[in-house]
């Protein structure tokens, strides 16, 4: 394709058969299905029950090593009593140091929890007798947002029945 007007007509041409069938046939179900046939079953490697034997042997050790290597290095029960003694010992500690505070903070939420909501009330109180227009215009709104889309539902099932 030298010349651009050659060119161009060849894919004016093509765009024109939108659409349309292929001019070539395009079948290669038979050139795939024979090369599939030529490479046959796909290859299966089942376990015998001698080499699933060995393979649990093998965890068998494995875990019972596992187990007496963790046996032989735990700490005795005298040892771990204790550590769970002190560990105790300390979180008490812990939270008694900690319960002025966190008492201190309690207060300070809870006075900022009444104050934002009675400046919320300062700011409603004005708007209440506005309440029943709102509830009007809200259910309005409602009503309108459900009417068009049943409309639209409505509208589309019936398209499809003309089609058919």
């Amino acid at each position: 394709m030298r010349d651009d007007k050659d060119f161009d007509t060849l894919i004016r041409n093509a765009l024109s058969r939108s659409g349309e069938p292929a001019p070539f046939p395009v079948d290669v179900a038979s050139r795939v299905m024979a090369r599939v046939a030529a490479l046959g079953p796909p290859p299966r490697t089942e376990m015998s029950g001698r080499q699933f034997g060995r393979w649990a042997v093998a965890a068998s050790v494995a875990g019972a090593a596992l187990t007496l290597a963790a046996f032989w290095n735990a700490p005795s029960l005298t040892g771990a009593l204790s550590f769970v003694l002190h560990t105790l010992a300390d979180g008490t500690g812990a939270a008694l140091k900690l319960a002025g505070p966190a008492s201190s903070i309690a207060g300070t939420l809870g006075r900022v929890a009444i104050a934002l909501i009675s400046s919320t009330q300062t700011f409603v109180r004005p708007l209440l007798p506005l309440q029943p227009l709102a509830q009007i215009l809200v259910a309005a709104s409602m009503l309108s947002i459900t009417t068009i889309v049943l409309s639209r539902d409505l509208r589309s099932r019936v398209a499809v029945k003309e089609r058919a």
